[in-house]
């Protein structure tokens, strides 16, 4: 958002439910607390695939509006259901990496995979993993 729409005042927040003393299981009971907790305008919702397979991510889609109680809430829910772990749409962006490892001036060679090849990655997580340590450093 940062990237495509600069001039739009953007605060974002990462709600860790594992983190909140109080068990939160349901789509609708963590979208409550969430507009609870803070107040916002949209609201991305993040659930993994969990497989490769293509049609899971209408099952996904399905499950999070379903899950949804609140009709203002629907409308403001961006689903993101990634086919693929997470980690691994940060291989190809050099700036993400330094950004989030907080060195954003690093000068190193961070080795990232051909974009073509990311897919294939066995183990995005550890490989993001080590970059972000090599930048530590």
């Amino acid at each position: 958002l940062d990237t495509n729409y600069p001039q739009l005042p953007i605060k974002g927040y990462w709600v860790d439910f594992r983190a909140i003393p109080k068990k939160v299981e349901t789509i609708s009971e963590k979208l409550a607390l969430a507009k609870q907790l803070y107040q916002f305008d949209v609201i991305f919702y993040h659930r993994d695939a969990e497989t490769t397979d293509i049609k899971i991510l209408d099952q996904r889609k399905r499950e999070i509006r379903e899950g949804i109680n609140d009709e203002g809430t629907n409308e403001k829910t961006i689903c993101v259901i990634p086919i693929k772990m997470m980690e691994s749409w940060l291989l190809f962006d050099t700036d993400a990496i330094k950004k989030a490892a907080g060195n954003r001036h690093y000068k190193g060679l961070l080795e990232l995979p051909q974009i073509k090849r990311i897919e294939q990655e066995k183990q995005p997580k550890e490989l993001l993993h080590k970059l972000l340590k090599r930048q530590a450093d």
